[in-house]
């Protein structure tokens, strides 16, 4: 290769490094930049001091408060029955509702009232021999005596011989004969006493024959005991009945009851917000229970709602695996409520919500549920903005807040959103969200329902 074309390499590489040097000589000296405390961007609230509802939410099927089942309590032919009554009729109290035959009943009747006829009969007829005795009696005595004055002056006669022996032993016969019939008429009169006791007692038991056959005919006729709804009829016109079939069931209209099962832990607070324990007295009481009630149902864009009363503990009905219990919620009128496509009737089986409310507990600190950490710490935003963590003590637990009775004061600022890492000590940059304090005082104050 000739030697001119190996030099034309040198150009390129001559120019590359002179753009080196220059690069070098006009480069920047490297500055120092000190690093800054990065603030996390946080939403908080104050603490509020409110006064708390506590809540809680059951769930359970409807039942009516009173179930009648029309028995039959005598046997015969059923020979009325009311044209209403069908599965799903509504009778009112006072109804005749089915009528048994009641010829045997009647006749039955007729029968106790001869024989208590005849009875009577047989206590006057009692009544005429005690008289008859009695003056028999009296005749008798008379003759006794008699008797044994004529003996005693025979005797004398007798002895002084003006009568003969045969004269005073027939004198003697005659005064025995006298004494067995007044010792037979005091034994009739004796027994007498005896007899009347048994005649009446025989009549007193007629009469409870008469009032049994009475009762028996006044249950041929089934009439309703109350504003009912039938179910489960089982008979028919002309049909037979026999003692003890049950022939069709009314439920009572007037009152509906729900048996909610609810969290042991929200009873207890609902409990505790009335000042009264979960003790068996208490759990068995009877009567209106001051904690407010609201019946919910919801079918697909329909919610229907219903004012209840608490009635009573379900005592009976603690669950320990799921740690319910039930509450007895009633419901007047259930059916008359009832408003075509806005609101259903009550009906059986029906299964609904309730929304419990008990009394106000006054001056609680309240913080969101989901401001609380690990169970018992919340996070909090210091004088200098910098993060505080710092162990609470919980008292009530609701869906969507909680109290707390020890670790914070009214006003303390409790973070709200997530916080992750959370460092003791981090530097904060706080907002306030106002919209989330208004919610959850009222929340916490049963102004706003949950969600």
């Amino acid at each position: 290769m000739p030697v001119w074309k190996r030099l034309l390499i040198l150009p390129p590489i001559l120019i590359g490094i002179a753009l080196m040097v220059l690069q070098v000589q006009n480069r920047s000296v490297p500055q120092r930049v000190d690093l800054a405390e990065r603030a996390r961007a946080v939403r908080a609230i104050p603490v509020p001091e409110t006064a708390v509802v506590p809540r809680a939410r059951a769930y359970g099927r409807v039942r009516p408060a009173r179930v009648w089942s029309a028995v039959a309590q005598v046997a015969g032919e059923v020979v009325h029955r009311d044209l209403r009554l069908r599965d799903g009729a509504i009778l009112l109290e006072g109804t005749e509702l089915v009528r048994i035959d009641p010829t045997d009943y009647e006749l039955a009747i007729r029968q106790r009232e001869a024989d208590i006829l005849a009875t009577q009969a047989e206590l006057r007829t009692l009544e005429v021999r005690t008289e008859n005795a009695d003056a028999s009696l009296e005749i008798e005595e008379r003759a006794l005596r008699l008797a044994d004055e004529d003996l005693t002056r025979k005797r004398e006669l007798l002895q002084r011989g003006n009568a003969s022996q045969a004269t005073v032993d027939m004198a003697e016969i005659t005064l025995l004969n006298k004494r067995q019939q007044v010792q037979n008429l005091r034994n009739e009169l004796a027994l007498i006493p005896a007899e009347r006791a048994l005649t009446e007692a025989k009549l007193a038991q007629l009469q409870v024959q008469l009032e049994m056959a009475r009762l028996d005919l006044a249950r041929t006729v089934i009439t309703a005991p109350f504003d009912l709804l039938v179910n489960d009829l089982a008979i028919e016109q002309a049909q037979a009945v026999t003692v003890g079939q049950q022939l069709f069931t009314g439920q009572a209209i007037d009152e509906a009851e729900i048996e909610a099962e609810a969290p042991m832990e929200q009873i207890r607070a609902l409990s505790a917000g009335i000042g009264m324990g979960l003790t068996r007295e208490r759990l068995t009481r009877v009567g209106s229970i001051p904690i407010e009630a609201i019946v919910r149902f919801t079918l697909g864009d329909l919610t229907a709602h219903w004012q209840g009363r608490v009635v009573r503990w379900a005592a009976d009905t603690i669950d320990p695996t799921a740690r319910t219990t039930g509450i007895i919620v009633a419901v007047d009128d259930p059916l008359t409520q009832a408003i075509p496509g806005e609101r259903p009737p009550l009906f059986n089986n029906l299964y609904v919500g309730v929304d419990l409310r008990g009394r106000p507990m006054p001056d609680r600190l309240v913080i969101p549920r989901s401001a609380l950490h690990s169970g018992n710490r919340a996070y909090l935003a210091g004088a200098d903005d910098r993060l505080i963590i710092r162990t609470v003590r919980v008292g009530l637990v609701q869906d969507d807040f909680v109290t707390v009775t020890e670790g914070l004061d009214p006003g303390d600022r409790v973070i709200v959103s997530d916080l992750m890492p959370a460092s003791e000590g981090m530097l904060l940059s706080v907002v306030v969200d106002e919209a989330l304090l208004a919610r959850l005082t009222a929340l916490a104050q049963g102004l706003e329902p949950s969600p």
